[in-house]
């Protein structure tokens, strides 16, 4: 293996290729609507010498959306059918392999169902003998399909936007969108996104099966050093899709190289020690969007030995993050005067289908929960002698810990506040 690329940004590759001979600068949005997940990602490319210069700018999505969930809404009305007909639900019937069978023929027939429907107006399923010598025959429309699917089409929304917000554009800012992945063939997904952008930007030139084999071949070919005129001058900027940071002697998390920023980085920052006569530096490394460490993914942690003693602040310990342009991470940590020590590739780095659910968490629980939990940690940081308000602070903060699916409401922040406030 030479080099590990997301598939978005192989297909703004291939997008690039199929236009280098323009010579302005555009913005591209990459719509992948695969399988087992859904993403977006924006791409700026800039022309010299017809050879394009691509960077990725944002990338956001949805991990638990792609072309399977549309397979089973067709998978459960063909169920609901046979219910309806025979008082028999297969999904039920998972324990007995007739009923793993018949459910795995339905699964089969559903995806091609899918398929027919996006150039037909229905489809007609004829399962003999699918369950006890009992048949399955029914048709089903393009327009029953899609009003099923209509939860599963709201959330192709929601990504859009933020990969917008995140890019810092406007959806008249972007000069094409590409369509990639078998998914987005259904008609009503090329129609939100045809309402959204406009009939012209949506670009079909590259075909959505192909868009990333296609990325994929040029790149191969880039790294073998094959000769081709359009290919030598070709410069691919990637970015990181999660926040890396740590957490040094308490769970704040504290941000290092931020999300989107450009591969390949390199950030120092410098930490003192917190109390006098500090022996050594607790250092947790962390990614995501989470304010703090145990609500983010841990890659690592170590413990720094600190060869000087001294008051609080005194001692500094300097960190420094790189990740090359696989995304492959390193990390070095060094007090000042002494001898560095360096790692290499952390543990367990996420998949790209979890890093989508870690950046959805992050934003669901930003509000009131963090600015409570901020008051909190304010209070026993500036009064550690008072006891009442420590502890209640404790309590606030190990609650909202416990139970980080409850979002605090303005009334609740409020009370919360009031009673620490009072404490002060």
């Amino acid at each position: 293996m030479f080099r590990m690329i997301n598939e978005s940004t192989l297909a703004a590759l291939a997008y690039g290729i199929e236009h280098k001979n323009q010579n302005q600068e555009c913005n591209i949005l990459i719509f992948h609507l695969g399988g087992g997940t859904f993403d977006v990602s924006i791409s700026t490319l800039y022309f010299s010498d017809s050879c394009p210069l691509i960077e990725v700018i944002s990338t956001c999505g949805d991990t638990h959306l792609g072309g399977e969930d549309f397979d089973n809404v067709l998978c459960n009305i063909c169920c609901d059918a046979f219910m309806e007909k025979y008082n028999i639900d297969i999904r039920k019937k998972m324990n007995d392999p007739k009923g793993q069978k018949a459910y795995g023929r339905i699964k089969v027939e559903c995806e091609k169902a899918k398929r027919t429907l996006s150039s037909s107006f229905e489809v007609n399923f004829d399962l003999e003998d699918l369950y006890d010598g009992k048949d399955l025959n029914l048709t089903i429309s393009r327009l029953d399909f899609e009003d099923k699917c209509t939860d599963l089409f709201k959330r192709l929304q929601e990504p859009l936007d933020t990969a917008l917000k995140d890019a810092k554009m406007k959806k008249e800012e972007i000069s094409d969108v590409i369509l990639v992945g078998g998914s987005t063939r259904i008609p009503k997904v090329q129609e939100i996104v045809k309402n959204f952008f406009g009939e012209k930007v949506v670009n079909k030139q590259i075909i959505p099966d192909e868009a990333v084999a296609i990325g994929a071949a040029i790149q191969a070919a880039i790294l073998n050093n094959i000769e081709d005129e359009g290919l030598e001058s070709l410069v691919l900027f990637d970015i990181i899709p999660l926040s890396l940071g740590v957490g040094i002697n308490d769970d704040i998390m504290r941000v290092i190289i931020p999300k989107n920023t450009i591969v390949p980085c390199k950030e120092t920052v410098e930490y003192f020690t917190t109390v006098d006569n500090q022996e050594s530096m607790e250092v947790k490394i962390v990614e995501g969007e989470r304010k703090f460490c145990s609500d983010n993914h841990l890659l690592g942690n170590f413990t720094l030995p600190l060869a000087k003693r001294g008051p609080k602040g005194t001692v500094k310990v300097s960190i420094t993050f790189g990740v090359d342009i696989n995304g492959i991470f390193t990390y070095t940590a060094v007090e000042k005067g002494q001898k560095t020590i360096e790692f290499d590739n952390l543990k367990d780095r996420l998949s790209e289908e979890n890093i989508q659910s870690v950046i959805e968490d992050g934003k669901k629980y930003e509000s009131y929960n963090l600015k409570i939990m901020d008051f909190a940690l304010k209070i026993k940081k500036q009064y550690p002698n008072n006891n009442n308000a420590v502890n209640k602070a404790d309590k606030i903060i190990k609650w909202i810990k416990q139970n980080p699916e409850f979002e605090l409401d303005a009334e609740i922040y409020n009370s919360k506040y009031d009673e620490l406030q009072k404490l002060i």
